[in-house]
């Protein structure tokens, strides 16, 4: 069974929200009318499209979200930390409990990304399928530790550097 906004994890967070979501010929249409408020959100399973919605939506809204059950990969990390220096007030609790506190306003930041995991898995793909060596600056093992596991058993090889790690068949 696909899952859609307005039926899945996404949609139900939004509604949770006060949001109304409806299907429409054109699209999605999502409206607030009496605005957004903090809400009590638990998803199903750890979705990161789901979780980075909750965190977008609940920094505006008015009062406090506590998220249970969210995703808790590094990019999800990465987006808490964007949208603290923007001005939000979010803390991370044990077992994938995130609580957002909602702000009137936010403000422009500096930040540098983290790497992208699938794009240094994919160039990593591309060394062990043409007997390749591509050094991927930026790559961390830590997030990358059960790639690294496959990598190694389909027969590459990587080395790990501090600045990147280094692939090859």
């Amino acid at each position: 069974e696909e899952l859609t906004l307005e039926s899945g994890p996404m949609g139900d967070a939004l509604r949770a929200f006060g949001a109304i979501v409806d299907k429409t010929y054109e699209g999605i249409r999502i409206t607030a009318p009496n605005g957004l408020t903090g809400a009590k959100i638990e998803l199903p399973y750890p979705s990161v499209g789901a979780t980075e919605q909750v965190l977008l939506t609940a920094v505006k809204a008015k009062g406090v979200t506590e998220l249970r059950g969210a995703a808790i990969e590094p990019e999800i990390m990465d987006l808490i930390a964007v949208l603290q220096k923007m001005g939000a007030i979010i803390s991370y609790e044990p077992n994938r409990v995130i609580l957002i506190e909602g702000v009137e306003t936010l403000r422009g930041y500096d930040h540098r990304c983290i790497f992208d995991r699938n794009e240094a898995a994919s160039w990593a793909c591309a060394a062990l399928a043409t007997d390749g060596d591509i050094f991927v600056g930026g790559a961390k093992q830590q997030e990358m530790l059960t790639f690294l596991n496959v990598y190694r058993k389909a027969g590459g090889e990587f080395d790990i550097h501090e600045d990147g790690i280094r692939f090859r068949r």
